[in-house]
């Protein structure tokens, strides 16, 4: 019965043994990391301006405020735009502080917006909203160019597959080159797609007179890595 006991232990030591040897053998991989790149031109155009109004009370300025977004939101839909088209945001009312003789100084209030147009980037469209911006303001205009949610789905989807591809053809080279001949996909690693937007400022006198803008594409990124475990 001791003699008994005693094989059933060394069995079972043996067994432990050999399954940890099992788990503990490092898994022989190839890293590779595929990449695409793609020069897109953008379908929308984000025009941003920022409209004040200072007055000697906070109700003055709002209302004039409230008046001259109102005033270009009549024209911009005037011109043929949709009213949906123009956003407002970050609106603040705030002491108008100046400095004078050394000393901080409340001159009245300031009522300030950020209105945010976005339209269809087409010249047409450009041309036209340009001249409604500058009739109805002196401030500078921040310019940007970005994709539709449609178009970006699109280019994201073709991005990655492009992606893949590439790392798929380097790994086959790989393996060809080493005379691997049997693998299988251990791991992925996709790190998103990156954007690079360009944007401007423009003077708004300076637009009145060349109201022309173009829309340089924009350079979309994406990058993937697979790892081959090697059978």
């Amino acid at each position: 019965m001791k003699k008994l006991t005693l094989l059933m232990g060394l069995i079972g030591l043996l067994y432990i043994q050999a399954v940890g040897q099992n788990t503990s053998q490092e898994v022989s991989t190839i890293e590779v990391r595929g990449t695409s790149k793609l020069s897109v031109k953008p379908d929308l155009a984000v025009f941003q301006i920022e409209m004040a109004n200072i007055q000697a009370d906070a109700d003055a300025a709002t209302k004039q405020l409230n008046a001259s977004v109102a005033k270009l939101e009549r024209e911009w839909i005037k011109a043929g735009f949709k009213k949906e088209q123009l956003t407002t945001s970050n609106y603040s009312v705030v002491p108008n502080r100046i400095y004078r003789n050394n000393n901080m100084k409340d001159s009245g209030f300031v009522a300030s917006q950020l209105i945010s147009f976005t339209f269809p980037n087409v010249q047409k469209d450009l041309e036209k909203a340009v001249a409604v911006i500058s009739k109805n303001v002196s401030n500078n205009m921040s310019v940007n160019f970005t994709l539709s949610d449609e178009k970006k789905a699109a280019i994201k989807k073709q991005l990655l597959q492009m992606a893949i591809a590439d790392a798929k053809e380097k790994g086959n080279v790989i393996f060809e080159g080493l005379g691997i001949s049997s693998t299988a996909i251990h791991q992925v690693r996709h790190y998103g797609e990156s954007q690079i937007a360009p944007r401007a400022s423009f003077d708004m006198a300076a637009m009145k007179m060349s109201p022309s803008i173009e829309a340089k594409a924009l350079d979309i990124t994406d990058e993937i890595t697979i790892v081959w475990k090697i059978k």
